[in-house]
């Protein structure tokens, strides 16, 4: 419990020197700091997408690899028990 607490207050203490520093720069500096952190999202998502569809692909192979020709063997459910 005393980790959970300290590591939440590390990230309320990063957040709030990093709210800090956006409030010391001004409108130009904070024009450019936006437009380096759009170019890291645009590639984390170009990334994100590749990465679905290797693995849908890899999915898809596997159901493929593992769907059987035959029909599902009907579920056996147990008799009812006789309660006297």
């Amino acid at each position: 419990m005393i980790k959970k607490i300290v590591f939440v207050a590390v990230l309320a203490a990063v957040g709030y020197i990093g709210y800090l520093v956006w409030n010391n720069l001004n409108p130009k500096e904070r024009k450019v700091v936006q437009g380096a952190v759009s170019g890291v999202v645009e590639k984390g998502k170009e990334v994100a997408k590749d990465a679905a569809s290797v693995l849908t692909d890899k999915t898809r192979e596997l159901i493929k690899e593992n769907a059987s020709d035959k029909p599902a063997a009907p579920e056996k459910t147990p008799p009812p028990s006789s309660t006297p």
